[in-house]
């Protein structure tokens, strides 16, 4: 492994129980195939009772990482840290962040400052996973109050402390709000924790035409209408709507996929999948025609389930639209994401944009992401 080009930090590195942890991980694995070197600390680990060093591996690629308890006092925690940073010297820090990671409320106030000690000597990068929570109609007052504080210790409290040179997020929304405190953000596209297994893939496969849900089920009214009118073109050309339920507990999909279920316009049962390992997950997710997701649209870029979808070529529904947004509102920048996300049920388009999934794919890469995140990094 070659001079540590950059650490990542974030709250805990528990492998499959902790997605920014799992993320980095994984970036971090990358850029080691690069030939840089790269490690994580979790400052902020509550699956461990007391600090641990060694490696995780990724890919088969072993990452060296310091777990920090959360149980043990914040002051000592950043004491070893900096004993660990000053040993690999990196040229950069990445501040994965997220306000929940590093304190369970979700106010994390003081981690600018701590950081700042912790980093002296180091460029920093910040990745926004969130931002801060948002405030819709109706809600409590004190999710407006800690949605305020949240907003001040970001922009009041970590980015002024740190001063980042490069700073990321995988949505338009969160670049567009940090512009307007004076941040230049770039974008990253999210990759997918869901590597490509080699089977063969069906687009139509004995007449039937399967529709996918990853993790997450909605049966919101715009979804209904989206699966009701794409049975009917579907019955035009003698084909058959099957809804997948791809991991998840078994249980809790039934819950949701019940409500779907009652409303009688599916010829089959719903399939359901439960938990699987990666080649049957990958398996799972190739044989479906279109995914389909719950996620507003503004939102994508942050969604690991589409990520996946478009990873193993399936273009992807997005019908539930979020009231402060404008249903063309993608949360995507590049084109190419953009391109392969269904607005509207119309079953022409979609079987064309299966056939010409390539340079959607290609973007969604941890490869390609790998590199632009070095890139990036001036």
């Amino acid at each position: 492994m070659g001079k540590t080009k950059v650490v990542f930090i974030c709250g805990s590195l528990e492998i499959g129980r902790n997605g920014v942890g799992d993320y980095a991980r994984r970036l971090a694995g990358e850029i080691i195939k690069t030939g840089f070197g790269s490690a994580i600390i979790s400052i902020n680990d509550d699956k461990v009772n007391e600090n641990f060093q060694g490696k995780q591996l990724s890919d088969g690629i072993e990452i060296p990482v310091l777990r920090l308890s959360a149980s043990l006092p914040i002051a000592n925690r950043m004491v070893q840290a900096r004993q660990w940073l000053i040993q690999l010297n990196p040229e950069w820090l990445s501040l994965q962040f997220v306000s929940y990671s590093y304190n369970a409320r979700g106010l994390p106030f003081g981690l600018g400052s701590r950081l700042v000690r912790l980093g002296a000597g180091y460029k920093w990068h910040m990745m926004f996973h969130e931002l801060w929570i948002g405030i819709e109609p109706g809600k409590y007052l004190r999710t407006a109050i800690i949605s305020k504080l949240q907003r001040f210790i970001i922009t009041k409290g970590i980015l002024k402390c740190l001063k980042p040179h490069v700073i990321h997020s995988h949505l338009p929304e969160y670049q567009s709000v940090l512009r307007t405190y004076g941040w230049d953000v770039k974008s990253l596209p999210l990759f997918s924790n869901i590597d490509v297994a080699d089977v063969r893939k069906k687009l139509i496969d004995d007449g039937v035409f399967r529709v996918g849900f990853f993790n997450q089920v909605d049966s919101s009214a715009s979804i209904v209408t989206f699966l009701i009118e794409l049975k009917k073109q579907l019955a035009a050309r003698n084909l058959k709507l099957e809804l997948v339920f791809v991991g998840g507990a078994v249980t809790k999909m039934k819950e949701a996929g019940g409500q779907l279920e009652k409303l009688d316009i599916f010829d089959a049962p719903i399939v359901y999948t439960g938990f699987l390992q990666n080649d049957e997950l990958s398996a799972a997710l190739q044989s479906c025609s279109l995914g389909i997701t719950p996620v507003p649209r503004h939102a994508l870029g942050k969604s690991g389930g589409v990520a996946a979808f478009l990873l193993h070529e399936v273009p992807v529904a997005a019908p539930n639209v979020h009231p402060r947004f404008k249903e063309n509102e993608i949360g995507f920048n590049a084109v190419e994401l953009c391109s392969v996300i269904v607005l509207e049920p119309n079953l022409e388009k979609i079987l064309t944009l299966r056939k010409t999934m390539g340079a959607a794919k290609n973007e969604i890469q941890l490869s390609t992401v790998a590199k632009k995140f070095l890139s990036d990094l001036i």
